[in-house]
């Protein structure tokens, strides 16, 4: 039975902070998830319907991928340029002060002040949020791909098997009521 979905969206944030959330719109995705389990007894009358719908299920987890893909690429440019300023700026200054205490400036020192910086933070968090979006959907549409591919030859293997008519007992068959379970014909044999 199936039951009436909600449209459902996610959001996701973009590479430059001043611009709005994308909304996704799950609900293909979502349907899809949850007929997957039909691709078990996919049957020709399913079959078509199925491979449609896991095929755009998987249609648009990939534009969404694409999407996310450059979001990244801009959140990515965002975080280095981000860096570039702490290295520049932050970590020169720090230089000269561990320089007058006697200190030399290092890889953890920098590093502690990229992790300290509010804007790095914030692009670095925007990047990974970015990149479990993108791996929740890729982990969808290779689902999606896979489904398919098994409604698809599924079908076309059910349509194609040789079903045998059998009589009920064993090593007998409908065709050759008179041969074994090894297909010698009993009777030539003993007489």
């Amino acid at each position: 039975m199936n039951l009436p979905t909600v449209p459902r969206t996610i959001k996701v944030p973009r590479g430059y902070f001043d611009q709005p959330e994308i909304e996704l719109d799950m609900t293909r995705i979502d349907e899809a998830n949850r007929r997957m389990h039909e691709a078990r007894f996919v049957n020709p009358a399913t079959q078509k319907e199925l491979e449609g719908l896991f095929n755009e299920a998987a249609n648009e987890a990939g534009k969404y991928m694409a999407w996310i893909d450059y979001e990244i690429l801009k959140i990515k440019k965002v975080h280095d340029k981000n860096r570039a300023r702490v290295t520049l700026g932050k970590a020169v200054e720090e230089a000269k002060r561990f320089k007058a205490e006697g200190m030399k400036m290092n890889e953890d020192i920098r590093d502690a002040l990229y992790a300290t910086d509010p804007d790095c933070e914030k692009s670095l968090d925007i990047m990974n949020e970015l990149t479990t979006a993108k791996a929740v959907l890729e982990t969808a549409f290779w689902s999606f791909v896979r489904a398919h591919k098994s409604v698809a030859e599924s079908a076309q293997n059910r349509g194609s098997a040789p079903t045998p008519n059998l009589v009920g007992t064993i090593g007998r068959t409908y065709e050759s009521p008179q041969a074994n379970f090894m297909g010698k014909d009993e009777r030539k044999s003993n007489g």
